[in-house]
């Protein structure tokens, strides 16, 4: 089981991936923050070493703190968990520009909507169709 930080300020995105993970049988628990300071605000306040997410899928473009913003800001941590922790970009842009930028940090890329088969694998740390 792989527990799961959702990080997009879409509530019906959030509501549409929670069902499509809960779905696959392979996630254990599943949080949910609207941007990336509320993301780092979980991950400082709620997440102790011994509990923290496998997975962050995280959007690129959203209020507050954006992805590229929260990775930079994820970086500079003093966390023990933090190698431990896979981050996907999960994002409706398919601008070639994100693309690379999520390349360059060695990010994985999904465009949105996500698909179950896009789930089942990265759940199984396999390349996307």
């Amino acid at each position: 089981m792989r527990n799961v930080l959702l990080v997009d300020d879409d509530s019906v995105c959030n509501f549409i991936n929670k069902k499509i993970l809960e779905l696959t049988g392979l996630v254990g628990d599943i949080a949910i923050a609207e941007n990336g300071l509320e993301a780092l605000q979980l991950l400082n306040d709620y997440y102790q070493d011994n509990l923290f997410p496998d997975l962050i899928l995280l959007d690129i473009n959203m209020p507050v703190m954006n992805g590229f913003e929260f990775i930079r800001e994820f970086d500079l941590l003093k966390r023990s968990f933090k190698s431990k922790v896979e981050i996907v970009i999960m994002s409706s842009s398919d601008n070639r520009k994100d693309i690379q930028v999520a390349e360059s940090l060695e990010l994985r890329y999904l465009v949105k909507p996500l698909i179950t088969d896009n789930i089942l694998l990265l759940l199984a740390n396999k390349e996307f169709r």
